[in-house]
């Protein structure tokens, strides 16, 4: 049975055989399956960007605007118990801007018995508020933009103080202080891409600009143009250099050659953009430029540089005149010009107003004589009469109690000869009683307000200027910059010192004209650089030649005969043509010395280098300043001129009263009776 079965299975097999082997000769041979592991997946697309996230993120250009630049240079500082102070800082105006953020320090020290608060407001809400002691305390504040056409962000600073409850203020004791340090700036970024009109980049020009200038020699406009542009952002806060434009731009540069270029436009074919203005907004890669060029000259420099440029909302133009909107006072110049503001103070116990008076300001012809000080002392909380001190140039002028409580005084205080200068600065300062007793209840502040009706009064004054600081009146209506042909061919050096001497005498480039050295009499006050040659008899208190200087005083008595002074710059007053003028000259065969400034004040000899201002003299008079303590009313002046003669005669008055009252006594007494 068992072998029945196995021969049954034996057929079976060798029967299937063949046919499994016909089949797998038609069936096509299978593909080797590889080594088990996990098959490749597909490659996951990625979450689809929002359209925004598509284009490249664009890359920011920083900006940033420090305390110091606005002109504290030595910060914002408040002492005793009260102080506050509204700070402007200049934002872009029609700039998207992105990242805006105030940063900065408060310095302060406050003795242990005193509570001290500060509080900072951006554009009107408060945003920071902290106790004060004798740390630094750091700020990083963000800063939303509240409303567009608004071309800065006012930044409110309040400070506050309090002694203890059980004691009062003292005024032996000093009081604390708190200081926001010059350092303290606002950031901000931009787009350079968003810049697409003249007025967007000069609005996002920054603090130091650069101008480029052609690699050829300036034409006599280009070289007009570079100088009252650069004078113009000179006085607006910008710090200028000149360089020498390349010979070739790269196209996609990681930085920008300058912010300004003036140059031929057959110099400028590596940028883009269009246009046929002599002012155009061009691209180097990324970043936007100002360009002028062909057919630019003065009218074009003013025009960027004024307050026309607000409409200047196109990639090109061409000015052909630009003259200021509003012409000034010729009789005062109102403290609203000397950086007033408002005006208005919250003061418990004092309050000061600090102005800087320019005597660039001062219209030609004139001369400043009285400061007109209107004040509103505000409502105090004691009875005591409120006090009013005003200073120039840190000289107490007028010290006045300020009777009748809280009604507006007006004050007269003549300025004496000699004390103003280049800059001066003018304090009036309020000082109250606070509440003492018990110290029942904190001090309280109220306003007090230095009205905008004050100003400083002018003179007429026909004089010629007999210091640097008083050119500034004389260059009112324009002057003239004798430049020596050479410095057309080399402009840098030539323009930067003609900047720096003009930066704090000139008050604007209006009828500013450069004119090539032919050695004429100038027609206008003038401003001779070095290398031109001296008009026919000018006479110069200081000579030099050969390496030699020479200084001799009003009676032609030597007073300096030196060799041996290389980069030495001089700068004279002097007069030509019957102009008043400045005379630079530089001795050696070197180059021309820039100096870092020169802040050319009073004196009429000034000696610099590289460094800066060396020194300055007068050598026509003696300097002194005249002060005239009393009234400033034409009867006061008469009383204390004739006080003697008044006195005496007085005296005899009452002499003769008393005399012949004794003698009408004595007579009563010797008539007979009836």
């Amino acid at each position: 049975m068992k072998t029945m079965l196995q021969t049954v299975l034996l057929a079976t097999v060798a029967m299937a055989f063949p046919l499994a082997a016909d089949a797998a000769a038609k069936k096509p041979a299978a593909v080797a399956k590889p080594k088990t592991e996990a098959a490749p997946a597909a490659p996951v697309a990625p979450p689809t960007p929002a359209p925004a996230a598509l284009a490249k993120a664009p890359r920011l250009l920083d900006r940033q605007v420090t305390l110091a630049e606005l002109g504290f240079t030595e910060g914002l500082s408040f002492n005793g118990f009260s102080g506050q102070r509204d700070l402007f800082f200049p934002v872009p105006d029609g700039v998207p801007v992105s990242g805006l953020r105030l940063e900065g320090v408060l310095d302060s020290a406050i003795p242990g018995p005193i509570r001290a608060a500060a509080q900072i407001a951006i554009d009107g809400r408060p945003r920071w508020s902290g106790v004060l002691g004798t740390a630094a305390v750091p700020l990083a504040l963000d800063v939303a933009r509240t409303g567009q056409g608004q071309d800065y962000v006012r930044v409110g600073f309040t400070y506050g103080a309090a002694w203890t409850d059980d004691r009062c203020a003292d005024q032996r004791l000093p009081g604390g202080y708190v200081t926001l340090a010059p350092e303290t700036a606002l950031h901000y970024s931009y787009d350079p891409a968003s810049i697409t009109s003249l007025r967007a980049a000069m609005a996002v020009l920054p603090r130091h600009v650069r101008i480029a200038l052609s690699a050829a020699p300036l034409s006599r406009d280009h070289y007009e143009a570079a100088l009252v542009l650069a004078a113009e952002l000179g006085r607006q806060g910008h710090k200028v250099s000149f360089l020498r434009l390349p010979a070739s731009l790269p196209a996609e540069p990681e930085q920008a050659p300058a912010e300004i270029i003036i140059a031929p436009a057959a110099e400028l074919a590596a940028l883009k953009g269009d246009g046929s203005g002599t002012a155009r907004l061009l691209r180097n890669g990324r970043f936007p430029l100002v360009v002028l060029t062909d057919g630019a000259n003065a009218q074009t420099a003013l025009y960027l540089a004024s307050d026309w440029r607000a409409l200047a909302g196109g990639a090109q133009v061409t000015p052909r005149a630009s003259q200021p909107a509003v012409k000034p006072d010729p009789d005062a110049i109102a403290f609203t010009r000397l950086g007033l503001g408002q005006g208005v103070q919250e003061v418990v116990d004092r309050g000061e107003w600090q102005l800087r008076l320019d005597y660039a300001m001062v219209p030609k012809g004139k001369r400043p004589a009285a400061l007109r000080v209107e004040l509103a002392p505000g409502a105090a909380m004691t009875s005591q009469p409120q006090l009013a001190h005003i200073f120039v140039n840190d000289l107490l002028l007028r010290s006045v109690t300020l009777d009748g409580g809280a009604q507006a005084r007006a004050l007269t205080v003549p300025l004496p000869d000699g004390l103003l200068g280049r800059s001066n600065a003018i304090r009036v300062v309020l000082q109250r009683q606070p509440v003492a007793g018990n110290c029942k209840d904190a001090p309280l502040a109220s306003p007090a307000q230095l009205l905008p009706g004050s100003a400083v009064e002018l003179v007429a004054d026909k004089a010629d200027p007999a210091d640097f600081y008083a050119l500034g009146s004389a260059f009112a209506e324009g002057l003239m910059v004798v430049v020596p042909q050479a410095a057309l061919a080399d402009p840098a050096n030539s323009l930067a010192l003609a900047v720096k001497a003009l930066n704090g005498l000139s008050p604007s480039s209006q009828g500013l004209q450069v004119v090539l050295d032919e050695g004429k009499a100038p027609t206008r006050p003038f401003l001779l650089l070095p290398g031109s040659k001296l008009p026919a008899g000018i006479d110069l208190p200081v000579a030099m030649e050969e390496g030699f200087v020479k200084v001799v005083d009003r009676q032609k008595r030597l007073l300096l005969d030196v060799s041996g002074t290389p980069g030495l710059l001089v700068a004279q007053l002097a007069t030509a043509g019957g102009q008043p003028g400045l005379v630079l000259q530089s001795g050696g065969s070197g180059p021309i010395p820039v100096p870092a400034a020169l802040a050319l004040d009073k004196g009429n000899v000034a000696f610099a280098d590289a460094s800066g201002l060396l020194m300055s003299l007068d050598t026509l008079r003696e300097r002194a300043v005249r002060v005239e303590v009393g009234e400033a009313s034409a009867w006061a002046d008469w009383v204390d001129r004739f006080r003697i003669l008044l006195v005496a005669g007085v005296w005899v008055a009452l002499t003769a009263a008393v005399a012949g009252i004794a003698a009408r006594w004595y007579r009563s007494r010797s008539k007979p009776k009836a």
